[in-house]
């Protein structure tokens, strides 16, 4: 039940407020999420299975689209939610170790192994979707299930003990691939056992829709050779499977771990056309925010402006707007627009306030920069060592650099934090392999004229393709000055460029 509105009870903001009107983090742990959950246009994408990959940066909203998929009751269609505990890539080098001269350490065998485990989803899902028949099309499935599944494994564990199974049987690589070749149009062939329940498959596949989501494939994520090919396995049996009539399949992943994927394996390029990537917008970012605080308040069919200044005030102590000065720190996440919003509110009730001032939105700017700096160090560890202390000897009096102050602190700054990369790769720290690194991350903002001659700002949020070698001025984003003392004319100008 919705909260009496706070200035209506005469009451200030409390120690719980921030939690109850703007939620938890992290999806999976916000119990009121399904009540302001945004139906963005990706939501729907997926819903209609036309999506193979979803991509985002951490926090971008993958966990929540996954969480409303599962919640939701979709006509004729069932919903099949697979989340590894952790990518588990112990149990790969395990399975490395035990059967050191076993062909199936390449792409092709992960795919097979992948396909394996899903249909073993999906086969499951039509077992209690059809409410454990025992006859007719689907009895084809439970035989199959009750000679063969192991229900308390996860599907990692599940994948490689399709892997072993197939080693001990002594099966070449060279016999898998014959094998896959003569599947044709009957469907992908992943072993004689599972395949023979193909049909009744097809049975259930008439009848409703299938939808495979997979999501947590970055716990426990390590940039391995071992790691990177299990992925690539994964995608292409995805692909493999979603040819298949109403089955579709859909795999939540983060950005970076699919560039690197692209970057290794060539033939991921042929996936863009079944990519979705999470995008958000400062007029996005509001209404999701307004969403939350209506709840709240309990209303509805109000403008976000009117909704942000039951909380917020419209603008800062120098006149600039506060959701602006909010959101120029974010880079344009759902999750750190929650997180400074709510911290701004637990500042807010310390001082028992009714509203936020801007002072509160000041204090809470400090805490929230460290916060991020911290955050952006751990997306990348996978990647690099010493990250935080690259981004640490940026400390400087004022945000903007000009490219050859750019280049000379990034060239001073990998040698005096022995900045490298994980995989001792020499090439990825260069200079201007680290610059293009810390667009990439969002750390630093180009910054060029408009047609109008004044400045605009460029991210990696609105441009991850741009030429870094082409710009001349930079300044370092607004997200990070509190935290590396950096003083400047910071919320003075928008952060997205005006069109």
């Amino acid at each position: 039940m919705s909260e009496e509105p706070i200035y209506k009870r005469g009451r200030n903001l409390t120690s719980e407020s921030g939690f109850r009107i703007f939620g938890a983090d992290a999806a999976e742990d916000d119990p009121n999420l399904k009540e302001y959950f945004m139906e963005t246009s990706t939501w729907e994408r997926v819903m209609a299975g036309h999506t193979l990959l979803v991509l985002g940066r951490k926090g971008s909203g993958k966990s929540a689209i996954f969480r409303s998929l599962t919640e939701r009751t979709i006509p004729n269609t069932t919903v099949v939610p697979i989340t590894p505990r952790t990518f588990a890539l112990d149990i790969l080098n395990t399975f490395k170790t035990k059967y050191p001269d076993s062909p199936f350490n390449q792409e092709i065998a992960y795919a097979t192994a992948w396909r394996y485990s899903l249909m073993l989803e999906l086969l499951l899902a039509i077992e209690n979707s059809t409410g454990n028949l025992k006859f007719g099309g689907e009895a084809g499935v439970h035989e199959w299930l009750r000679k063969n599944i192991e229900f308390d494994t996860d599907i990692i564990s599940k994948t490689v003990a399709f892997l072993e199974k197939w080693t001990l049987n002594k099966v070449s690589l060279s016999q898998l691939t014959v094998e896959l070749s003569k599947s044709g149009k009957r469907g992908p062939l992943v072993g004689h056992d599972i395949d023979q329940t193909f049909f009744d498959i097809q049975d259930a596949l008439d009848k409703k829709k299938y939808l495979l989501i997979i999501d947590n494939l970055d716990e426990g994520w390590i940039n391995k050779q071992e790691s990177r090919t299990y992925l690539v396995g994964l995608v292409l049996a995805a692909k493999e499977l979603s040819r298949l009539e109403n089955l579709n399949v859909c795999i939540f992943m983060r950005t970076d771990m699919f560039r690197v994927l692209e970057t290794t394996y060539q033939h991921m390029d042929k996936f863009r056309q079944s990519i979705d990537y999470i995008k958000w917008s400062p007029t996005s970012l509001r209404r999701l925010i307004s969403l939350r605080i209506q709840r709240y308040f309990g209303i509805k069919d109000e403008s976000n402006d009117v909704t942000w200044r039951r909380l917020f005030d419209e603008k800062m102590e120098n006149g600039f707007e506060t959701y602006k000065h909010i959101t120029e720190r974010t880079f344009l996440r759902p999750r750190e627009i929650i997180q400074f919003c709510r911290h701004a509110v637990d500042i807010a009730a310390k001082y028992k306030k009714p509203k936020v001032e801007p002072k509160d939105i000041r204090t809470a700017e400090i805490e929230y920069a460290d916060w991020k700096l911290n955050d952006l160090s751990g997306e990348y560890s996978a990647y690099y060592n010493n990250t935080e202390d690259l981004l640490e000897c940026f400390r400087r009096t004022v945000p903007e650099l000009t490219m050859a102050e750019l280049q000379q602190t990034t060239e001073d700054a990998i040698k005096s934090c022995e900045f490298s990369s994980v995989d001792n790769d020499q090439k990825k720290v260069t200079v201007d392999n680290v610059i293009k690194l810390i667009y990439q991350m969002g750390f630093i903002r180009a910054k060029v004229r408009n047609h109008q001659g004044r400045w605009k700002y460029i991210t990696s949020t609105t441009e991850p393709n741009l030429i870094c070698s082409t710009i001349a001025h930079w300044d370092i984003h607004p997200a990070f000055r509190s935290k590396l003392v950096i003083k400047g004319q910071s919320g003075q100008t928008p952060l997205h460029p005006t069109r």
